[in-house]
């Protein structure tokens, strides 16, 4: 019992101060109903891979961001996979599917996504703010690029205002480094726009009205003599 405890207790210091030992990667793709899908990746290094599989994964040792979506109504698990990487680090990956893009949100991770019609268009708004927090204390390397966060964002429509990294492929990519979100946050912004589809529905009425016009009208009478 008393090297359960001590064991326990080694642990639990171990993963406080390999938090933030990892990097995140997530993809996200909004639909144009306001829902859609999220994949979260972590890729630990080593040593905290090697402390998650002797505990099992467990969830009072290790706080790994995206964790809490799992108990979340109306987000659902549609996929999980733990990938043993050659350098001895552990990759774990779950995918998510909601009807509403702010169940996404997360511990310090708030999801804001609008759907505004204004005129021919529809416009799609996208916020994603992760709020600083507290740096552990002695964690390594917190302020190097060794540890990253990754965000590739698939919107609707075509983007026209955006404060990503780079764009690429109809996506856009935030790439940071971990240490530098931790203590001073990020907002992740993004809008798109395309034509309301009530508005080209109503087009194609008028341009069939128009041709009947012009058929009963020009041809038909011609047809008829």
């Amino acid at each position: 019992m008393k090297l359960r405890l001590q064991f326990y207790l080694a642990a639990g210091a171990v993963a406080f101060i390999c938090c933030g030992c990892f990097s995140v990667e997530l993809q996200t793709r909004v639909n144009r109903k306001g829902g859609g899908t999220r994949t979260v990746g972590i890729v630990m290094d080593p040593v905290m891979a090697g402390m998650y599989n002797r505990t099992a994964g467990s969830d009072k040792l290790f706080k790994i961001p995206g964790q809490g979506l799992l108990e979340k109504p109306g987000v659902q698990l549609t996929g999980e996979a733990k990938t043993e990487l050659d350098d001895g680090s552990l990759k774990l990956t779950r995918n998510y599917r909601t009807g509403r893009m702010e169940l996404f949100s997360d511990g310090n991770d708030s999801i804001r996504f609008k759907i505004t019609r204004s005129g021919l268009w529809v416009y799609y708004e996208y916020l994603e703010s992760i709020s600083a927090s507290k740096p552990e204390p002695g964690s390594p390397d917190s302020g190097q690029d060794i540890y990253r966060i990754r965000h590739e964002l698939f919107m609707p429509g075509q983007i026209v205002s955006h404060n990503s990294d780079s764009a690429q492929f109809g996506s856009l990519i935030w790439n940071r480094p971990l240490g530098q979100v931790t203590a001073s946050g990020l907002a992740m912004k993004a809008i798109s726009r395309e034509l309301n589809p009530l508005y080209l529905l109503f087009a194609a009425v008028l341009l069939a009205a128009g041709g009947g016009c012009l058929y009963w009208y020009k041809v038909r009478p011609a047809n008829i003599s």
